[in-house]
């Protein structure tokens, strides 16, 4: 059996997790270097994977697109 605090806790990790990259998708999207919400989520996605994929945001962006 799982213990309920187990999974508790990673719910919490999860939907943090969440928060951050949706916040961080935001922030993409709200300084105006992605092109569209969906370049803004794979942006932040991508980074928060640490998967190192871009769809060319990075190459453009400034200096809060890229501290998000």
């Amino acid at each position: 059996r799982i213990e309920k605090q187990a999974v508790y806790r990673s719910m919490a990790v999860t939907f943090l997790g969440l928060c951050i990259v949706l916040l961080a998708a935001g922030v993409i999207f709200v300084s105006g270097d992605a092109d569209g919400i969906i370049d803004a989520v794979y942006e932040a996605v991508s980074g928060f994977a640490t998967v190192g994929l871009t769809c060319g945001v990075t190459d453009r962006s400034g200096v809060l697109t890229k501290l998000a």
